[in-house]
């Protein structure tokens, strides 16, 4: 949440060898962007989903172009294949309620629906008793021990 001046002054460099590093970590591909991670459930979303398919083996060509229009969409904040309990990938999304969630359903179903074998979805109320919140601050301060 530092701006690239006030880093600077922590670290006593100039703010353009932060930029010139920020953007370095960037390009070598170390750091995706640099973003904030929102309280979800203040901004409006209500629920987090996770959402597991096992897809037919032999159409994996057709799924794998698929899966880059469907990894377009507003709600997924990732998206991969994946591994364990029979499943061959693994998407999370957030949505602003149970309507909006099931409207995301039908699209996966009519997008991937023929290709798939199985789908399993976990639900989870952001407006509820969250024990951890989502952020990645706890891997800075891993670094940091």
């Amino acid at each position: 949440s530092r701006s690239d001046k006030q880093i600077a002054k922590v670290m006593g460099v100039s703010e353009a060898t932060v930029s010139r590093l920020k953007r370095k970590l960037v390009a070598e591909g170390l750091v995706y962007n640099f973003s904030v991670m929102p309280n979800l459930a203040k901004i409006g979303y209500e629920i987090m989903a996770f959402s597991c398919v096992k897809f037919k083996p032999e159409k994996i060509a057709e799924i794998e172009s698929r899966a880059k229009e469907w990894a377009r969409s507003r709600e997924i904040v990732f998206t991969s294949r994946a591994q364990g309990m029979g499943m061959d990938a693994l998407t999370i999304s957030v949505h602003k309620n149970y309507a909006d969630y099931d409207n995301f359903v039908k699209r996966s179903k009519m997008l991937f629906g023929e290709l798939m074998v199985e789908s399993h979805h976990m639900l989870i109320d952001l407006k509820g008793e969250l024990t951890k919140p989502w952020s990645l601050k706890y891997l800075a301060e891993d670094q940091d021990q």
